[in-house]
């Protein structure tokens, strides 16, 4: 499984949103080890949104990346199934955060969406493991 992290965001946040992913990506990179669980999904994107959502096209944008979604890589052709979280953050409260707020917030947002999961993912695909793996490597 490929694991990946996005931002989506207004330029004032480019810089801590873009420590936050990285930092995110390699800590899911640097567990993984080739765990297996259970297959059924190619990849696993957490998209971080801070944004206003004024434009409807920003907000079914958002709605989009959060589910399952089946693609074709655009390298290989072939098409895979890819599960994606989005995290969103409102503009208007980050202000007011610290860097380390901001990531503790992100990192407590992405555990709330495992704890409260509502995505129908393929029968063969362990969502607890993989639950329990992703809070697992965010934590410091």
């Amino acid at each position: 499984m490929k694991l990946y992290c996005t931002t989506v965001v207004i330029p004032e946040f480019s810089d801590v949103a873009g420590k936050i992913a990285v930092l995110i990506k390699k800590r899911m990179n640097d567990a993984y080890k080739g765990q297996d669980f259970g297959g059924g999904l190619d990849t696993f994107t957490i998209c971080l949104y801070v944004t206003y959502f004024e434009a409807s096209s920003t907000l079914e944008e958002a709605r989009l990346n959060h589910g399952i979604e089946i693609f074709q890589d655009f390298r290989t052709k072939e098409l895979m199934k890819g599960l994606g979280i989005i995290v969103v953050v409102d503009p208007d409260l980050a202000r007011n955060m610290t860097e380390e707020d901001f990531k503790s917030d992100v990192f407590n947002k992405i555990g709330y969406t495992f704890d409260n999961f509502d995505i129908n993912t393929p029968s063969e695909f362990d969502v607890e493991s993989f639950s329990f793996f992703v809070k697992s490597s965010l934590v410091s």
